[in-house]
């Protein structure tokens, strides 16, 4: 779970930089040596950019980042990381003139999320997050859709040599004018095609100790008949996800 957050917070600290940046005019090599310094600051983690970053102004607003690795710099063995083979963030020319610079949509392009397959956490190896000052507060920025296309999820051991794997994840995470987040997709767990919806509303920040109402529904190819769907109570403590209250219905059954 933390892994997933410190994901989400590279897309936010880059969508703030990538608006900055388009509504400034700033040159691409700013940008990324910004997004680094923003990203290592806001989340602990070191960000490189081995490939390229460009900037274009027409049809939209438009950014791009290539060979993205986010990594924890006290890991040695690099089994804690994030690559993204492409990150890409549009908005509107008239979200500028309006003085409400919003996304209209990132794209992360071939995501690789690499997990320990550990029990045992060092707390002593966790790398600390540093508050950004008040100074360096961010703007309010809406993103209104996120896309995820061919990501994978590798979970490893390499002690013991076992690795399991989910490909083929393609998902969108849409926010609608209510404040609802609706996130839908598809992936290949061992072989066996996954689709799942989630619909939850989106949290104010931080989002730390709060509730979370989701519903979420599963569907498994030969795995288990008929649909998963239920509703589940998540809160967030630190590296922590707590999960209450989960109830639901399987094929014609409660659980």
């Amino acid at each position: 779970m933390k892994a997933l957050k410190i994901a989400g917070g590279l897309v936010g600290a880059v969508a703030v930089v990538l608006v900055l940046a388009l509504a400034f005019g700033l040159p691409a090599s700013v940008v990324t040596a910004a997004i680094q310094d923003r990203v290592e600051r806001d989340t602990g983690y070191r960000l490189s950019i081995a490939g390229s970053a460009s900037i274009s102004l027409w049809p939209s607003l438009h950014a791009t980042l290539t060979d993205i690795t986010l990594l924890d710099p006290k890991d040695r063995d690099g089994n804690n990381r994030l690559t993204v083979a492409k990150l890409q963030a549009d908005m509107a020319l008239s979200g500028l003139w309006s003085g409400r610079p919003d996304i209209a949509e990132v794209i992360v392009d071939k995501p690789t999320l690499y997990l320990p397959l550990l029990r045992e956490r060092l707390r002593d190896n966790a790398p600390r997050n540093r508050a950004p000052a008040k100074s360096d507060a961010a703007p309010s920025i809406r993103i209104e859709r996120v896309t995820i296309k061919d990501g994978a999820v590798i979970l490893s051991n390499p002690r013991d040599r076992v690795e399991n794997r989910i490909d083929g994840i393609g998902a969108t995470a849409s926010l609608g004018g209510d404040g609802r987040i609706k996130l839908t997709g598809t992936a290949r767990a061992s072989d066996r095609l996954v689709s799942f919806e989630v619909n939850s509303t989106a949290p104010g920040m931080p989002i730390d100790r709060q509730t979370l109402p989701v519903e979420f529904k599963l569907e498994m190819a030969d795995a288990f008949r008929g649909v998963l769907a239920g509703r589940a109570d998540l809160r967030l403590n630190g590296p922590l996800v707590m999960i209450n209250g989960l109830s639901g219905t399987l094929g014609g059954g409660d659980f």
